[in-house]
């Protein structure tokens, strides 16, 4: 099995798109399956976090980065995705970044902390999918979410399968951009 049908289902004896992360761990893949295509993406085309890794790490499988942000900024052609593997990740924001896709695993969290920072801000023309977060801050007055465009740019921003609570400026706050 292989491409947009890389698991083998025994029940069926037939390869079948992936339907979820875990079934795209090594040797299948990367732990990501593109719920697009049902490709399970590979570790060349991952970058990974862990907040519990060496800083300062590649982004690669065995030398995640240790900083959420620093993977964000190291995004290019080809690799525009994002593992996040649990733990508590400082806020985020990007910025005429292209396509991300950041996504976490059980247990990651971002947390805007004391701050008046939103925990993640989508501005210029960005495009973010974020999945699998708890997203929340302690004490600041920011949005879970804000996503901001400005005269000439409309970001986007679609949020799937998080947690938003405890943001003293709303969950998801959008203006001049497009809310999934």
């Amino acid at each position: 099995c292989s491409g947009t049908t890389p698991i083998c289902d025994s029940t069926q004896n037939a390869c079948r798109p992936c339907a979820s992360h875990t079934e795209c761990a090594a040797p299948v893949g990367g732990g990501i399956c593109n719920w697009t295509t049902g490709a399970c993406l590979q570790q060349s085309e991952i970058l990974y976090v862990d907040d519990d890794a060496t800083c300062p790490g590649d982004g690669s499988f065995a030398t995640p980065y240790c900083v959420l942000q620093t993977a964000i900024d190291n995004v290019t052609t080809g690799r525009t995705t994002i593992h996040v593997a649990a733990g508590n990740y400082d806020e985020v924001g990007l910025q005429d970044s292209g396509i991300v896709w950041i996504v976490g695993m059980p247990g990651a969290e971002i947390v805007a902390s004391f701050t008046p920072n939103s925990a993640v801000l989508v501005t210029g023309t960005s495009n973010l999918q974020i999945e699998g977060f708890t997203i929340r801050s302690e004490g600041g007055t920011g949005a879970g979410v804000e996503c901001s465009g400005v005269s000439g740019t409309t970001p986007s921003v679609t949020v799937r399968g998080c947690t938003v609570q405890g943001n003293a400026g709303g969950g998801i706050s959008a203006t001049q951009c497009t809310v999934t």
